[in-house]
């Protein structure tokens, strides 16, 4: 089982390019892995393409906590602006991970070397099999999406950027409300994709972007 050669190319491509984003000249990425839900037999219509790259924090600075925040806020801005960014209609999301890291993802594709580091089960399609590390990288992913988004709307005061930004909360709410649907038809309440839901709503996280769905409308029509 391999990836389509014309996606495995264009996923390198977006990791350079993103590595590019990142100014950091000094050292070089230590791998390209594909993770999650994406490369195993639980893929969805909501799964996304979960790119990782792999790096040596500790070539870049002994404070690895602090090159953890660099990386996640360049990460997050590069999401943001590229959240239409899409492979066949799955979107791409970056990440960085220090090379020491213990990833526990039930699947890991090496994109550069075009192989399995951990190849997914068959078995796992005959149960519900609960990946803890994909239920809280999803719920991270989303629950920094909202906080980038509250970022926004206090930066801006701009109608046209109000107008934008309201529209991806609304994307955003549809989207979490049928990843729950979906979910609970496949496999009832404990279905990973629930449980991110649930997980989001016990944090006040879908109570914020309800909120802040209703600021941006109130801010962009209000007259003073």
């Amino acid at each position: 089982m391999t990836i389509n050669p014309k996606v495995r190319l264009k996923l390198l491509d977006i990791a350079d390019d993103f590595w590019d984003t990142c100014g950091i000249n000094w050292t070089k990425i230590k791998g390209i892995h594909l993770t999650g839900s994406i490369c195993n037999f639980n893929w969805s219509k909501f799964s996304d393409i979960d790119l990782h790259l792999v790096v040596d924090f500790s070539d870049i600075s002994d404070r690895k906590d602090f090159v953890q925040e660099y990386f996640n806020s360049k990460k997050n801005e590069w999401n943001d602006e590229h959240n239409n960014l899409k492979i066949y209609k799955f979107p791409v999301e970056l990440y960085v991970e220090d090379i020491n890291a213990k990833t526990e993802s039930s699947a890991i594709f090496n994109l550069e070397t075009n192989a399995w580091i951990k190849a997914p089960l068959p078995d796992d399609i005959h149960s519900i099999k609960l990946d803890k590390y994909e239920i809280k990288e999803k719920s991270a992913n989303l629950m920094t999406k909202i906080d980038n988004y509250c970022d926004l709307f206090d930066d801006s005061n701009n109608v046209d950027e109000l107008k934008k930004l309201y529209s991806k909360t609304l994307k955003l709410s549809k989207k979490i409300k049928a990843m729950r649907k979906f979910g609970l038809k496949r496999n009832g309440e404990s279905d990973p994709y629930n449980i991110v839901v649930k997980c989001m709503r016990r944090m006040g996280y879908l109570d914020k972007l309800y909120e802040l769905s209703n600021n941006i409308y109130n801010k962009m029509n209000s007259m003073s």
